[in-house]
Formats: C-alpha cells, sequence, structure tokens
C-alpha cells in the first residue's frame, strides 16, 4: 500500500453533484462520438457524417454552456490533502489542464462553425433548422481556422484528454486515493 493510499483512506470520498458527474460522463461520450463521425467522413460536403459532425459539434457548445453554468453555481467537493509539495505542484497542474480542456472545448466547435461559415457554406442542424452563412467567404480565413481546428486544436485537446486520463489512473491505480470516485 502506498503511502497516499494509508493516509487517504481515513478520508471519506466526497463524490461530485449528479448533475456534474452527467456532464462530464455525457461530454465524453458526445466528444467521442463527434470524433467518430469525423473519421467516418469521405470528405465530401453532402456526407451525411459530416452533416452529423457539424450538428453534434455545434450543439455541444450549447451543452457546454450549460456545463459551465452547472459547474459555477456547484459546491466543489472536499479536497483530497496535499501530502507533499510535489501533491501541491500537482493540484495546481491539474486545475490548469481543467481550465485548458474546457478552453479547447469551446475552441473546437467554434473554429468549426467559422471555418464552414468561412467557406460559404451553412450548418443544418439535425435538419431541423440551418443557420445560415452569416459572413462574406473568405479562403485565407477559411483555411487558417482549418489549421486550428483540425491540428492545433485537436492536438492540444487530445494531448490534455490524455493527461486527465492519465492523472485519473494514476490516482485510482497507484495513489489508490478514491479520487475517480468522485466522478462515477
Amino acid at each position: 500500500m502506498s503511502e497516499h493510499a494509508e493516509v487517504y483512506s481515513h478520508i471519506p470520498s466526497v463524490r461530485w453533484s449528479w448533475p456534474v458527474r452527467i456532464f462530464h460522463w455525457v461530454s465524453a461520450v458526445w466528444l467521442i462520438a463527434v470524433y467518430v463521425l469525423i473519421m467516418l467522413n469521405d470528405g465530401d460536403d453532402g456526407d451525411p457524417y459530416l452533416a452529423w459532425h457539424k450538428a453534434l459539434g455545434v450543439s455541444f457548445t450549447v451543452w457546454l454552456l450549460a456545463r459551465v453554468a452547472n459547474r459555477l453555481w456547484t459546491a466543489t467537493p472536499v479536497a483530497l490533502p496535499a501530502l507533499t509539495s510535489t501533491d501541491r505542484w500537482a493540484n495546481r497542474l491539474g486545475r490548469i489542464v481543467h481550465v485548458l480542456l474546457y478552453v479547447l472545448m469551446f475552441l473546437m466547435p467554434l473554429t468549426g462553425f467559422l471555418m464552414t461559415e468561412y467557406d460559404g457554406r451553412t450548418v443544418s442542424l439535425f435538419g431541423v433548422c440551418t443557420i445560415p452563412v452569416l459572413v462574406r467567404p473568405d479562403t485565407d480565413i477559411h483555411d487558417t481556422l482549418y489549421d486550428l481546428h483540425s491540428s492545433l486544436c485537436w492536438s492540444l485537446l487530445l494531448g490534455l484528454t490524455a493527461v486527465h486520463v492519465l492523472a485519473a489512473v494514476y490516482h485510482q491505480w497507484i495513489c489508490r486515493d478514491g479520487l475517480i470516485r468522485r466522478m462515477l
């Protein structure tokens, strides 16, 4: 048993509220679905997978706004004590990673939507309504947004998600501090 597990075993596991947990896990599944849809896309503008990718991406922004509002109004569970200076450093790094994940979760659909707009294409929201082109098409802006959306933001989101998951695994199987139960 690690020194952390021994100390943390006496601390009750305080879970996040059920809405926070639902927002977290639905967001994870939603983002995986958006990724799978773009991987299934054959590159054709008329591809239904691309249309669903865009619709889910735009609607994710609304979901994310509700998630952030809920998070701002929800009390944070009692933090696990930082036993060492390394723990305090890791806690700060964890907060930074979470903030950056939220920023990237906003930037991905925003850059994708604007990229589509500057390409002169509309976005259909599941066939219910269509967001018209609101800007003058511009190839240079489209290309820049494409690079941001598909390369920079995607790489950063993937990397930070990996850090987030690895930290959860570390807490679960190395520290054995019960941290992962807070989100289950």
